[in-house]
């Protein structure tokens, strides 16, 4: 029998709300003094209220990028040169493996305090650590566990909810990596057996409670199942490791996690996404396909990425799985203690699940458009979100997006667009530095979105990097977060130069939501009634425009966008942004109108959420009763 060392717990641990109020007292008790606090950026942020009426002696420091043997070491002298004496870590997963490692390296007692539920991270002593490009390059386990632990609710309820799925995701591999090492054991040590209880008690309470505690963030209240998740993954998933030790840690999920850091496209995902990810190709090396099916509906409840694709993999994916293959199978990697010796093995595997996963997808989305097609919904709901765009701040204006389709969506709406160039604003001249490579994060980011809220998304424009130069290109997704539309502004406005940093687009912008034929064009394209009428011949209802009009002009962009709806006899709905950069005053007024040409709802200057509804019954009403696409007389001209 095995003898395994155990490091089961931190020395102290509670999760309550107030919980921090015992900080100065715990601090005292262990005749501490000074402490290195270390926090990211936007952990202080919701952190800082609960920290400004403690009385305690801290240096604040800041966090740069990944949790590098670096960073560590610059951390590691400010605590020796200023005198610190405990190490605090607030914050996220990286947060708390470099707080770890910092005590670890200038032998010091740590406290920590996460500021989300994402993984175990809290709970374990043990880091990991990456290179300053964020890919995977090993596991440190500590001697000593943390001193101290607090978990305030009332700070992981403010956290954005993909780091609470990341953390359901992480968690219910414990038991699929525990269960793969431990089942096939003769003799099991008593530790072991409890990691194994462990990790089942982590898949249990994730898949009945999951949903319930993500809502629960959504909306912003601590409930019994929100209390019950966080612990699950802070505790109960710190414990299958602290007990199962070598049995309990990892196996083929986490290397295939290692492997997909090496593909630059997920690096906008979070840890246990891609954790996540590993599962069902954990799954798929073991040949269980019926466990497989059993989970993506779980995944698609949660927003949990079941593909490549769902990771922000766009595109050369037969390269990316090799990459990914080839990661998984290095020496030294967990996969290994599974058998698994081959990277040929987990290639097979990993496209067997990608035909799996498509064919699933595609009975599903028959289901759903055959359903859609018979319930064609009228009348149909949209929200124009008319934002102040923070001028080149992409992570800034995601953080933004997210809330407000949150709010949006609690109006049960159909549809949700956005206005041109929404990640960015109008900065060509460093659309080289800013533009989102293929669109692959903000695809993934969207994606995500329309999945998790059930909604249709007109996703504005982003600046899109392709090989031939960058486009401004709208992107639009189904329910299901499929993407259905790409289409870039065929108009370049050569006024505001956008011919000398931009590529013209070649293609239309036809598509359908919810069996509803649309367009969708972009700002100056709207000046143009002849590109405009040409997506109008195949009975299309309701034609989306996504802008960044300025203020001097807005009079045009009313006129212009009534005529449009006149002429064409279908619902405008048009998403323009509010406030201004550092060269433009933009109008805002977004609106809405109908195949009349009459105003179903028009929005002022600032920053706000345009709702309407359109009643896309009264277009073939309207075409009915003054019938201009039969009249059109097509041998005088060509349109």
């Amino acid at each position: 029998m095995d003898i395994i060392p155990v490091q089961g717990a931190p020395n102290f641990y509670q999760c309550h709300e107030g919980v921090l109020e015992r900080l100065p007292e715990l601090i005292k008790q262990h005749r501490l003094s000074r402490g290195l606090l270390i926090h990211g950026e936007k952990s202080w942020r919701a952190a800082k209220k609960f920290f400004s009426t403690l009385e305690i002696n801290t240096t604040n420091i800041q966090y740069r990028g990944e949790c590098t043997f670096a960073e560590v070491a610059r951390i590691g002298e400010l605590a020796a040169s200023d005198g610190a004496d405990f190490i605090i870590g607030v914050g996220g997963g990286k947060v708390m493996d470099i707080a770890k490692a910092v005590a670890s390296e200038t032998g010091r007692p740590y406290i920590l305090v996460p500021t989300l539920a994402s993984n175990c991270a809290a709970w374990t002593p043990l880091s990991v650590f990456y290179d300053q490009d964020g890919n995977f390059l090993k596991y440190t386990v500590f001697p000593t566990a943390a001193l101290v632990v607090l978990v305030e609710p009332r700070m992981i309820i403010d956290s954005p909810p993909e780091y609470l799925i990341a953390g359901i995701g992480d968690t219910i591999a414990k038991w699929y990596e525990a269960d793969v090492l431990i089942r096939g054991l003769e003799a099991k040590p008593l530790a072991v057996e409890i990691a194994h209880q462990s990790a089942r008690l982590c898949r249990d309470v994730l898949l009945a409670e999951g949903k319930a505690a993500a809502a629960a963030l959504r909306k912003k209240t601590v409930t019994s199942s929100f209390l019950r998740v966080i612990e699950t993954i802070i505790m109960a998933g710190g414990m299958v490791g602290g007990y199962g030790e070598k049995y309990g840690r990892i196996a083929g999920a986490h290397s295939i996690h290692n492997g997909l850091t090496y593909v630059n496209e997920t690096h906008s995902r979070l840890h246990g996404d891609k954790v996540a990810y590993g599962i069902l190709v954990q799954l798929a090396l073991e040949n269980n396909f019926d466990e497989i099916m059993q989970l993506l509906p779980v995944y698609r409840e949660l927003n949990l990425p079941a593909s490549l694709q769902e990771l922000g993999i766009t595109s050369g994916i037969e390269d990316a799985i090799d990459i990914i293959a080839e990661r998984a199978v290095k020496q030294g990697e967990s996969i290994h203690f599974m058998n698994v010796s081959t990277k040929e093995l987990v290639v097979a595997a990993i496209r067997e699940l990608e035909r799996a996963v498509a064919d699933a997808e595609a009975v599903s989305s028959d289901l759903n458009l055959a359903s859609s097609q018979c319930e064609a919904k009228v009348p149909f709901q949209a929200a124009l979100l008319q934002l102040d765009i923070a001028f080149g701040n992409r992570e800034e204006n995601f953080h933004r997006v997210e809330e407000k389709i949150r709010k949006a969506t609690e109006q049960h709406v159909d549809v949700i667009v956005l206005p041109e160039l929404w990640s960015t604003g109008y900065d060509l001249t460093r659309l080289d530095e800013i533009a989102d490579k293929e669109a692959a994060e903000t695809t993934a980011f969207i994606s995500r979105l329309a999945k998790q809220y059930s909604v249709n998304i007109v996703a504005g424009s982003v600046a899109r990097q392709t090989e031939t130069g960058v486009t401004n290109t709208m992107l639009v997704f189904r329910r299901n977060g499929e993407l259905v539309k790409e289409y870039s502004k065929a108009h370049l406005f050569r006024l505001m130069k956008e011919d000398k940093y931009l590529a013209e687009g070649n293609s239309d912008g036809l598509f359908t939501l919810d069996g509803h034929p649309c367009a969708g064009v972009i700002c100056y394209d709207i000046r143009f009634p002849e590109w405009i009428r040409t997506h109008m011949l195949d009975d299309t209802k309701v034609l989306f425009v996504v802008a960044e009009w300025p203020k001097p002009r807005i009079d045009h962009w009313r006129a212009l966008l009534v005529s449009r709806a006149i002429e064409n006899q279908c619902y405008v709905v048009a998403c323009n942004r509010a406030g201004e950069d550092p060269d433009n005053v933009f109008g805002g007024h977004s609106i809405i109108i109908g195949p009349w040409g009459e105003i179903v709802a028009e929005a002022g200057e600032d920053e706000t959420t345009l709702f309407g509804e359109l009643d896309l019954a009264q277009v073939d009403e309207v075409r009915q009763t003054i019938p201009i696409f039969s009249d059109r007389r097509k041998e005088l001209y060509k349109l």
